[in-house]
């Protein structure tokens, strides 16, 4: 099991609070089902702590975040 830092966990959480509510409504838009979506939604967090590149700027992160939720779906 891979151990985060405060930093990275207090970081998490900024980014969960911006962009949780977004990508649910993407994967209910492409999934039509509340616990799939929630999977998704729990998936696609792993993927951004991970897997994430290094992002230029917000916009960079929100647009690869919506990308890798539409794929994932």
């Amino acid at each position: 099991m891979k151990f985060i830092s405060k930093q990275s966990e207090n970081d998490f959480n900024e980014k969960y609070d911006i962009y949780s509510g977004m990508i649910y409504k993407i994967c209910m838009t492409y999934l039509g089902n509340k616990s799939d979506a929630e999977d998704a939604v729990q998936e696609i967090f792993i993927k951004l702590i991970y897997k994430a590149p290094k992002f230029q700027n917000s916009e960079h992160e929100k647009s690869w975040i919506i990308r890798v939720s539409i794929n994932y779906c």
